[in-house]
């Protein structure tokens, strides 16, 4: 049990450093939140007043709610910088997979380029699907298979 105990602290901040450079890496869906989550569990994992086994129970919830995001789909209103300029959006997060942005009036749509670290427009011809996954992820409409332009995989080196 020593030993377990011993490594425990290490492994934590291990756990903490690479949900840190995940969530740097990822699409940059709920910043905001996820940041103050890291920040929270990192006071905690310093804390001498906070069991080990706390340390742990927290920071697996964290890993549980970062799980989560791969599996569900979200619309949010942000703003987000396109070509420079702060625009207020609607934003559609399909699982980890790709973000994708309406502006609010149903015009210009566009997506994350995760490779590039920026958000590009897309055609016009996509404005319907953006629209239909949006009403979808806000329970609006019900599901249907959508034809939304996903990309490539970009292999990491």
């Amino acid at each position: 049990m020593e030993q377990i105990g011993a490594q425990i602290d290490p492994f934590l901040d291990e756990v903490l450093t690479r949900m840190r450079r995940l969530i740097a890496a990822d699409l940059p869906f709920l910043p905001d939140e996820r940041q103050r989550r890291v920040d929270s569990l990192e006071r905690l994992l310093i804390d001498p007043e906070v069991s080990q086994s706390e340390r742990l129970r927290k920071l697996m919830e964290a890993l549980m709610v970062e799980l989560e995001y791969g599996q569900t789909i979200e619309v949010t209103r942000q703003t987000i910088d396109i070509a420079g300029e702060a625009t207020l959006v609607n934003l559609f997060r399909l699982g980890r997979l790709a973000l994708f942005y309406q502006h609010l009036d149903g015009g210009d749509c566009g997506f994350y380029n995760i490779a590039e670290g920026t958000w590009q427009p897309l055609p016009r011809r996509y404005q319907g699907a953006i629209l239909a996954a949006m009403e979808m992820g806000a329970k609006q409409r019900p599901v249907d298979i959508l034809t939304l332009p996903i990309g490539r995989i970009e292999i990491e080196k």
